[in-house]
């Protein structure tokens, strides 16, 4: 007989101070024999039926109550007689049947209800009390060949039967509960472990199982951390799980606890880890919270970094960063996990714009491309809620901006808008009803909330309203302005010009004067929007995300190289015989006029800069020479400047 015992999380596992969810779950589980007994216990040999509760309390006993209280003898000496008496007392019942159809059907009662309870334990259902308990019910006694003290022994064949037993009538023919007797006065041949309930042995074995199981999809999702393309991670400076991007972040406890003492090791001054030739993990330390991201997509560092700077906006996007500061001051290890709510899905979809769209490696708004008669008539519409506590009106169509609204002295930051941009689309419910959240907009104020009201007024078109009020009379005032904007831009016809320019695909190289090329990316430097081409119909391989994914690479590869420059830094541990010193690039906004030309075995890529202006990145056929190139660039870019209204907001509208 074997028992089975879960234990405590896993030592070193930090639990949140306010007594969360521990950082490391699931049992470890320890078996251990039960002391005196061997791991391997010869069955016992039964004749017939197997026996029942009162002949497992006989095999139970204790030296102490080992005296049966009818006979007055010790239980070693007087089992046999104990189960004999009982099974004459029985006998002597069962003669006292007046009539042949009397007996027929007492003893067909009796023999059926025995074979149900045998069936029924064969089957493993035993609802008897192992404990030795009494209970109303049935109760098997075992075949009366039995021999307790291992001696050989013979039995009356009537008495042979398994009879059915009362608890009221008949438990005092029974010898008492005998609790643990000492197993060297049983016979080897006859233990049976009396308190262990039925299956104790399976369960214990399930259970083991299980614990194994656990300990073996942890260890997988380690090892497939190490195998995934990219994974990003927040921890707490204490080494609790807070967000992983792919992987469950329990899961990956150990993990954070490595990366954590590995920062800490080295007075959070790590910043790069490289291993072999295509996996790095990049750190980066903000106030109370450490983030890292795991990557095999050949990203660069810089951009990488970036990542992580999006990731950190947009957990102070609901937190603010003074009250991260005051809990983690006051409670270093709490669990930050439970608090992030919907902020979980605001956070994939940071990894998804990442991986999709070139707006965090330009650090620019998408535009969406409208006339700009249209544009103007929208903005006009949108000044007209203004207020003294509404800071800023703004109206998106699905991911691009249409337009916005802001203070003259507190104009709205690229980042913050790309947060806004992404609640919207992440938030499911603004589909059907208005909403009213308090948000932090990091490049505003990282200390304090606005209050943002979010509808839509059509399909794919939605209005925001960021007022410092928060009163609900502040919230009806924003509701009444949403329906005024609404009804103003359909009866102008705005908002379906609007709908038409969201639904339409992105023009196609050749009507942006740049025939030539594959794919075009503009930037405006002045006011931090960018612009896109589709991807042209000559060019069939660059289809489908896989080769936008591809091509989205280059363009981050070239960007860090544009804006790169040289320093030197000294490696924190470097291993004997290595350089102490390493040659590293960081980004520089403020770079000369400049161009790159890459060609690859897929594609060839320019990307230009032109400093206080523009930045160009366009794709073309590897056989397009440098020159061809730079002149397809040249006319893309006249292009832009000349229909800059109808691809960017140029000017700013202010209240």
């Amino acid at each position: 007989a074997m028992m089975a015992d879960e234990t405590a999380p896993a030592d070193g596992a930090a639990s949140g101070a306010d007594g969360g969810p521990s950082s490391a779950p699931g049992p470890s589980v320890v078996v251990d024999p039960q002391p005196g007994i061997g791991t391997a216990t010869p069955a016992v040999g039964f004749r017939g039926a197997p026996p029942g509760r009162d002949t497992l309390r006989r095999q139970s006993g204790t030296a102490n109550d080992g005296v049966d209280e009818d006979n007055g003898a010790g239980c070693d000496g007087g089992r046999g007689r104990a189960v004999s008496g009982a099974l004459e007392g029985l006998a002597a019942k069962s003669a006292d049947l007046t009539s042949d159809d009397a007996e027929t059907t007492e003893g067909e009662k009796l023999r059926s209800d025995t074979d149900d309870v045998l069936d029924d334990r064969a089957n493993g259902d035993d609802r008897s009390d192992h404990q030795g308990q009494g209970e109303p019910g049935t109760q098997l006694v075992a075949d009366a060949a039995l021999n307790l003290d291992g001696e050989a022994g013979t039995a009356d064949p009537a008495q042979q039967k398994a009879v059915n037993l009362t608890a009221d009538d008949e438990e005092e023919d029974l010898p008492p509960l005998l609790a643990s007797k000492p197993l060297d006065a049983v016979p080897e041949a006859n233990v049976v472990d009396a308190q262990s309930p039925p299956g104790a042995l399976e369960s214990g074995l399930a259970r083991i199982e299980s614990g194994a199981r656990i300990d073996e999809d942890r260890e997988l999702n380690e090892q497939g951390w190490l195998e995934r393309r990219k994974n990003l991670m927040v921890f707490s400076r204490a080494g609790k799980p807070i967000y992983s991007s792919n992987i469950d972040e329990l899961q990956l406890s150990s993990v954070f606890g490595l990366l954590q003492a590995m920062l800490a090791k080295t007075d959070d001054r790590l910043r790069v880890i490289r291993a072999g030739a295509d996996f790095v993990v990049v750190f980066a330390v903000r106030g109370p919270l450490l983030l890292a991201v795991s990557c095999r997509t050949h990203e660069p560092v810089g951009y990488l970094q970036l990542q992580l700077e999006f990731v950190y906006a947009q957990i102070l996007f609901h937190f603010t960063l003074s009250a991260l500061d005051d809990t983690f001051r006051r409670k270093p290890g709490y669990d930050l996990r439970g608090l992030l709510g919907g902020a979980r899905t605001e956070l994939e979809g940071v990894a998804e714009l990442a991986a999709e769209s070139p707006s965090i490696v330009l650090q620019a708004v998408p535009m969406l491309y409208l006339a700009s008669d249209v544009r103007s008539a929208a903005t006009a519409v949108l000044a007209t809620a203004r207020q003294s506590n509404l800071l800023y009106a703004i109206l998106l169509a699905g991911s691009r901006l249409v337009t916005h609204i802001s203070p003259k002295r507190y104009p709205l930051k690229a980042v913050d808008l790309l947060l806004l941009t992404n609640f919207v689309n992440k938030a499911k419910q603004l589909r059907t009803q208005e909403t009213w959240t308090p948000l932090c907009l990091p490049g505003f104020n990282s200390t304090g909330f606005l209050h943002a009201y979010a509808a839509y007024i059509a399909d794919e078109v939605c209005l925001l309203l960021l007022s410092s009020g928060e009163s609900l009379d502040q919230f009806h005032y924003c509701s009444e302005v949403k329906t005024s904007i609404a009804c103003q831009l359909q009866e102008g016809g705005t908002t379906s010009a609007i709908q038409t320019a969201a639904a339409s695909p992105l023009p196609a190289p050749a009507s942006c004067e740049a025939a030539s090329s594959i794919h075009l990316v503009y930037r405006s430097l002045k006011a931090d929007q960018y612009f896109e081409t589709a991807v042209a119909t000559h060019a069939p391989l660059h289809q489908g995300p896989h080769a936008r994914a591809r091509l989205l690479e280059r363009y981050f590869n070239l960007s860090e190289r544009l804006h790169s420059y040289r320093r030197t830094i000294r490696l924190v541990s470097p291993l004997p015989g290595a350089d102490k010193t390493e040659e590293t690039f960081g980004y520089n906004g403020n770079v000369e006029h400049s161009e790159i030309w890459d060609v690859r075995e897929s594609e060839a890529v320019l990307a230009i800069v032109n400093p206080g202006h523009y930045e160009i990145y366009a794709s073309f056929h590897i056989y397009t020479s440098a020159a061809q190139a730079m002149a397809c660039a040249t006319r893309f870019a006249a292009w832009a400047r000349a229909a800059r209204n109808d691809i960017l907001l140029t000017k700013a509208p202010v209240w």
